[in-house]
This record gives structure tokens, C-alpha cells and sequence, in this order.
């Protein structure tokens, strides 16, 4: 593909690169000329024009964005008609977007012609939402390089799909201490279940015990009697180690620790453990709060039943600095956060 001056006489067949709308001629840029198109221009007193003409091979803008749009889409995602070289992904669930993010540089970092934007991994979509988008940058682009982008697309298929939120029975555990008001626990009990709603999940059973590890893993084995699907407990003081209260009932239980910390703030002290195959979180204490916080990650995670390992946690570090909440002191800027075991995320 090549940009040329022209003389409207020779024009016929090339591509119109700059819009023109003047003495009721009204053509777009991105046209395709025609002999119409040219007799109404040299009327109209023109007599050259900025050209794109195409090499043989080329594949025009809108083509090519939907081939490539229509091989990066995964399950429940469906691709909108091109349109000036853009081509849109939009999901068709509510969910969570999960994306390959080397396989996508890979894509872009093949040619500047051919570029392909996503919104962050693990964003929360609802249906219609717009997740992705390819646009081609030229009027059309070389066989070669589109066709080096599909196999990258190809062999990482699917590279962008929502996994769908799965409705899951959730059992909630929260334990107490002396002098603790019940209406903490009340008001934690219903932002959990405005997260779960949002998550498309339930709760399915709330029990309260002490802050004991044998009354804790006497309530989890009920709750796994119940066949709960996730089980969640927010301890009356915050987890500072694997071997403490919370865990140490989850192993009692027959449970296992899966990984204790996470680089997110607020939400470092969030516990991921699991029985069998049911995910079983220690809450943060700052997600007794309805604002932003590790434990929203995590969660979201569990109910799109997108695997999480250490690992994934550990990596969660980018982006994991969150804003502060408004009910506890700035703990970044001074101060301890062991003067308050509840307060500590």
C-alpha cells in the first residue's frame, strides 16, 4: 500500500485518503472511487487527489480486522460488523475477562498496522459490554502480516474470553471476642452478601462461633455437611500467621493452606485455603467495608471458577496498591497497624 498524488482522471479503483465534502460532493475517506465519483469531482473543479493503491496481496482494513477480531474471540463473545478498519468484541455475559496478556503483545509487537486493545485482565463485564477492540491502522495491510497475527491469535485461542460468573452456595463463618458488637458483625454480613449478589452467588448459611479453632472447624465441617461451594470466614481478630486460630481450624477440619498475604492493599492479610475442592477465604478485615480491596479480587476469581494458586495471588502486586478506606488511619503514612488487630487488612 502506497499514498500518491493522483489526477481525478486516474483516480478510478484507488482508495480516497482524506475526506472531501465541498460544493455537495460528500465522500469519506477510506472510499473506494468510481468513475461517478470522479466525474462529480472534475465538475467540481478538482483536478488531483491524495490516493492509497494497494499492492497485490493487500487485504483491506475491514477484512482484516475481522478476520483477526473473529479468531481472538473466546466463548461468549461476540464480534461487531468492521467498520473504518475497527472491529469490536463485546461480551455476552456477566463475568470476568480473562486474557492473555503476552499473547497480545505478541500481536502488536508484530507491525504497527495491525493493533489490538483490551480492557485490564480480570475486569468484571456485563453483557453488551465492549471488552476488546482491533483496529487496522492503514486503509489495508500485506497478507504476511495479518496472516503472522492470526497464528499468533490461533495457537493462544482463545486469547479473550469472559468467564461467566457461577452461581455458588456460599457458607459464612464469622467468629467473636469479648466486647465485640454484634452490629460489626451485622453490617459485615450484609456487605458480604451485596458482594455475592454482584457475583452472582448466595449465602447460603451464616454461623457464628468464638474465636476458638475447635468451634471454627466444628463450623466449617457443618457447613461442608451443607455442600456449600465456598466457604468465608471473618475472624473477630485479623490473621497474622499461618499457624494462627483461623488456619490452624481449617487443618483440623481436614482442610489445607493453600497461601497466606497477598501484595494488594488493603487486603494483605487475606488467607486462601481450600477442602477438598471447596475454596475456603480468610477474610481481611478491611472487606468488612464495602470499598475496593484484595478480597473483591479473589472473589471474583473463585465465582468466575478461574483457577488461583499462589502464585496468582503473589503476581497480583501491579495495580495492587488500592485507595485508602475511610475507616481505618492512613496506615501508609505513619503509625502502626498492630495497634489493632481489627484494623489490619
Amino acid at each position: 500500500m502506497k499514498l500518491e498524488q493522483r489526477a481525478v482522471s486516474l483516480a478510478a479503483g484507488t482508495i480516497l485518503a482524506h475526506s472531501i465534502k465541498d460544493s455537495g460532493i460528500s465522500l469519506k475517506k477510506g472510499h473506494i472511487l468510481t468513475p461517478e465519483d470522479l466525474r462529480l469531482l472534475e465538475a467540481g473543479g478538482y483536478a488531483m487527489l491524495t490516493v492509497v493503491v494497494t499492492d497485490a496481496g493487500d487485504i483491506g482494513e475491514n477484512e482484516a480486522a475481522a478476520r483477526l477480531a473473529g479468531v481472538l474471540s473466546g466463548p461468549d463473545i461476540s464480534t461487531d460488523k468492521a467498520f473504518t478498519g475497527r472491529c469490536n468484541l463485546k461480551s455476552a455475559v456477566h463475568g470476568l475477562l480473562s486474557i492473555r496478556r503476552d499473547s497480545i503483545d505478541r500481536i502488536n509487537l508484530v507491525h504497527e498496522s495491525i493493533t489490538l486493545a483490551t480492557l485490564e485482565p480480570y475486569s468484571v463485564i456485563h453483557p453488551g459490554q465492549l471488552v476488546a477492540t482491533v483496529k487496522i491502522i492503514p486503509f489495508a495491510v500485506p497478507a504476511d502480516i495479518l496472516a503472522a497475527c492470526v497464528e499468533l491469535a490461533e495457537a493462544a485461542a482463545p486469547m479473550i474470553r469472559v468467564a461467566p460468573f457461577i452461581p455458588k452456595r456460599t457458607g459464612f463463618i464469622q467468629t467473636w471476642l469479648p466486647g465485640m458488637q454484634e452490629s460489626l458483625l451485622n453490617k459485615t454480613t450484609r456487605v458480604l452478601e451485596k458482594r455475592l449478589t454482584a457475583v452472582q452467588g448466595n449465602l447460603a448459611m451464616e454461623l457464628r462461633c468464638r474465636h476458638d479453632s475447635v468451634e471454627i472447624s466444628q463450623a466449617i465441617a457443618r457447613l461442608l455437611d451443607l455442600r456449600v461451594e465456598l466457604i468465608i470466614v471473618a475472624a473477630a481478630s485479623a490473621i497474622i500467621d499461618r499457624e494462627d486460630v483461623v488456619p490452624t481450624a481449617i487443618i483440623r477440619a481436614g482442610g489445607e493452606i493453600m497461601h497466606f498475604g497477598m501484595p494488594v492493599d488493603p487486603g494483605n492479610l487475606l488467607l486462601l485455603a481450600r477442602h477438598g475442592r471447596c475454596p475456603v477465604v480468610g477474610m481481611p478485615g478491611c472487606a468488612r467495608s464495602p470499598s475496593l480491596n484484595g478480597f473483591d479480587w479473589v472473589l471474583e476469581r473463585l465465582a468466575a471458577e478461574i483457577p488461583l494458586s499462589a502464585r496468582d495471588i503473589m503476581v497480583m502486586g501491579t495495580g495492587g496498591l488500592l485507595k485508602e478506606i475511610g475507616n481505618r488511619p492512613q496506615p501508609r503514612l505513619g503509625g502502626s497497624e498492630r495497634e489493632s488487630h481489627d484494623d489490619r487488612t
